[in-house]
């Protein structure tokens, strides 16, 4: 049977990824690992990003209408279900025949009244690195372990076996092909065509604002990850943005697969994200890999606030890590989360001083959300401070719309925006930036983050 992996269209520019969901703070995007993984596993399948492709609801229905599948695998993000449901629900009635099943950090919470209130949805992927999905469209029922589905009788079906931890042997591998003809723009990529790979699932660690530590851990056997990296190079992609949650989270196996990526000569040049407590040494294995750019969730300045939050991390660890990095030619991104519970005004400008301080090539300040699945969530719930009508979803910080604890909204948007605004206009800064200028596309991205940002300071978001 035909499978369409499809990112169905929205009004913004929606990174729906991952049990992740955001809008792009710049026109990014890359292709989504929830499809990359299912794009292997079917023998007749096709691919829609009408984000990407910046399709119009109208026109992605007609096309999916026009290719007439039999199974659709579509994501769907807290941050726009209700566009989401509504176009799915298009779908469906234009097509009643075709199987639609959805993966998303939006299904994470409630899945039973989720499936109750959307007739269109007849499964939900709550583990999209097994095999569910296949086995729903085989009709091999009884081999499914983790999913909500409806049964040929209308019947609701849960399978809520536990999340999996550990070497993941059955993966086939991902149909790059199909995704690297898409117009993707990465902005920490060194090259216009890249490719993106996952080596792990999930996350060692839990944040208490993320959701990814509680969905268990799990990763790709070294030699397969460098098998699928060999093919990528053969289709000539010389640069790889790691989607991993956090890069080299088990030591000797970032070893052994940094190691294994300079055995294999591949000459690749690569991205990723790390934590900000990597050692010295695992730095050096990682730039003479290839690495370029680490992407760092440094979160605050306060230490006290990120040991409530579960991640432990000291001041001087993260300067020092900052510091090596420059050393060693490798740039940096820093991500920052404003508005975290018992942070006050004082505590926000403390956060950009210290952003200053680190000065890294890249920052991005986001704004706090009770992210669905995450262990914050479940407290604010509990304590009765979610709100009724919960507004979208947006880890990014472009729809910025809760607070909590001692800050108004107002203020909250006002001190993003006034971090943005000290962290960026500094000639010293954009002077900085000019020098690492290589490629056109170097400078193409250097041009599209400077309009993003004159746009980000002209409205607050």
């Amino acid at each position: 049977m035909t499978i369409l992996l499809l990112n169905p269209p929205g009004a913004r520019r929606y990174i729906r990824d991952n049990y992740c969901s955001k809008t792009a703070q710049a026109a990014y995007s890359y292709a989504p690992v929830d499809l990359l993984l299912a794009s292997g596993r079917f023998s007749d399948v096709l691919l829609i990003d009408a984000i990407v492709e910046g399709l119009s609801p109208e026109r992605c229905l007609d096309r999916i209408a026009l290719l007439r599948p039999q199974g659709i695998i579509s994501l769907v993000s807290s941050v726009s279900w209700l566009e989401d449901r509504s176009f799915l629900e298009s779908v469906k009635r234009r097509l009643p025949e075709t199987s639609i099943l959805a993966t998303g950090d939006v299904l994470l919470e409630g899945g039973m009244e989720i499936m109750v209130e959307n007739f269109w949805l007849d499964g939900m992927i709550l583990d999209f690195t097994n095999r569910d999905a296949l086995n729903y469209f085989n009709g091999n029922f009884e081999k499914i372990v983790l999913m909500i589905y409806r049964a040929k009788s209308g019947e609701l079906i849960s399978k809520s076996g536990p999340r999996p931890d550990g070497l993941i042997h059955d993966l086939e591998r991902p149909r790059q092909e199909m995704f690297l003809n898409l117009p993707y723009l990465y902005p920490f990529v060194r090259n216009r065509r890249f490719a993106t790979v996952q080596t792990d699932y999930g996350c060692r660690y839990q944040c208490r604002f993320c959701s990814l530590g509680f969905l268990g851990y799990q990763w790709r056997p070294v030699q397969e990850v460098i098998g699928e990296l060999s093919f990528l190079r053969k289709l000539g992609i010389k640069d790889i943005y790691f989607n991993d949650q956090t890069f080299g989270g088990d030591p000797h196996r970032l070893r052994a697969l940094c190691r294994s990526i300079k055995e294999a000569q591949l000459d690749l040049s690569w991205c990723c994200w790390c934590r900000v407590d990597l050692a010295a040494d695992h730095l050096e294995t990682m730039k003479d890999a290839g690495c370029h750019t680490l992407m760092l969730g440094v979160e605050t300045a306060n230490e006290e606030t990120l040991a409530r939050m579960g991640k432990r991390l000291e001041r001087k660890t993260v300067k020092d890590v900052f510091a090596q990095c420059r050393g060693l030619g490798l740039r940096t991104l820093a991500t920052f989360i404003l508005g975290l519970p018992g942070e006050n005004y004082d505590d926000i400008t403390r956060t950009i001083e210290w952003a200053l301080e680190l000065n890294p090539d890249f920052v991005s300040f986001n704004v706090l959300i009770p992210r669905k699945g995450s262990a914050l969530r479940r407290e604010l719930a509990g304590r009765g401070l979610l709100p009724a009508a919960e507004p979208p979803l947006d880890q990014s910080g472009g729809i910025c719309a809760f607070t909590w604890g001692n800050m108004e909204l107002s203020e909250l948007r006002d001190l993003r925006a006034q971090a943005f605004r000290r962290f960026y206009l500094r000639p010293a800064h954009w002077f900085r930036l000019l020098k690492m200028v290589r490629t056109f596309y170097d400078f193409k991205v250097l041009l599209h983050m400077a309009s993003t940002m004159a746009w980000h300071l002209a409205t607050k978001t």
